[in-house]
C-alpha cells in the first residue's frame, strides 16, 4: 500500500495556542473590557448629572430674570387696592415665610410672585396662577423676598428686591439631584417719589 500524501497543512505539537494561552488572553481582555466600560458608565453619568444641573440653572435663571424685569417696572400705588400705599413692594409672608412680594407695575396692572407647591408663579390682577418653573424638572426649595425701601419719606436711595432662588432637579435617581442656589438683587429703572 502506498501512502497518499496529506492534504492541506501538517500541524505540529508545538504550533497553535495552547488552552491555558487562551484563557490567560480572554481574561486579559475582559479585565481591560471592564474597566473601558467602567469609564464608558462614569461619563455617562457625570453627563446626565451635568445636564440635570444645566436644565436647573436655565429654568431659576429664567424665573429670576423674569420677575427681575417686572420688579424694575413698579410704581407707587394711587389707592389701597393692590398695596399699601407709600410703598413700592409688599411682601407676602405665610407665618414666618417669605411667599411672595407684590407690587404696581407700570401698566397699573397688580402683580404677584408667589411661591406655591414648589414653584415659582406668577399672578397679574388676582387672576389664575401662571408657573414660571417646570414642574416636571425643577421644584424650588426656598423662595425668599428682601425689600429695602426709603425710611421717612427719604429719596436716598432707590428702592431695592433681592430674590434668593434655591432648586433642585426632580428627574433621575438620588445621586443625579443637582441644586443650586442663584440670588440677585433688582433696583426700580424710574423711581416714583411721589
Amino acid at each position: 500500500m502506498e501512502q497518499q500524501p496529506q492534504k492541506g497543512p501538517v500541524l505540529s505539537k508545538t504550533e497553535g495556542f495552547s488552552i491555558i494561552e487562551l484563557l490567560v488572553t480572554m481574561f486579559i481582555f475582559s479585565i481591560i473590557g471592564g474597566i473601558a466600560t467602567g469609564f464608558l458608565i462614569s461619563g455617562i453619568g457625570a453627563q446626565r448629572r451635568s445636564n440635570a444641573s444645566q436644565q436647573v440653572f436655565d429654568q431659576m435663571f429664567h424665573a429670576l430674570e423674569h420677575m427681575s424685569r417686572a420688579l424694575r417696572s413698579a410704581q407707587k400705588p394711587t389707592d389701597n387696592s393692590c398695596i399699601p400705599l407709600g410703598s413700592n413692594y409688599e411682601t407676602l409672608y405665610e407665618g414666618e415665610d417669605t411667599v411672595g412680594i407684590r407690587f404696581i407695575r407700570r401698566e397699573g396692572e397688580c402683580w404677584e410672585f408667589v411661591f406655591l407647591d414648589e414653584q415659582i408663579q406668577k399672578k397679574v390682577n388676582g387672576e389664575n396662577p401662571v408657573s414660571l418653573t417646570s414642574q416636571n424638572t425643577l421644584a424650588i426649595t426656598l423662595f425668599r423676598v428682601y425689600v429695602s425701601e426709603p425710611q421717612g419719606g427719604s429719596v436716598a436711595h432707590q428702592p431695592r428686591v433681592t430674590l434668593s432662588l434655591q432648586g433642585e432637579s426632580v428627574t433621575g435617581r438620588e445621586e443625579n439631584i443637582q441644586r443650586i442656589h442663584i440670588q440677585t438683587t433688582v433696583s426700580q429703572r424710574a423711581y416714583n417719589t411721589q
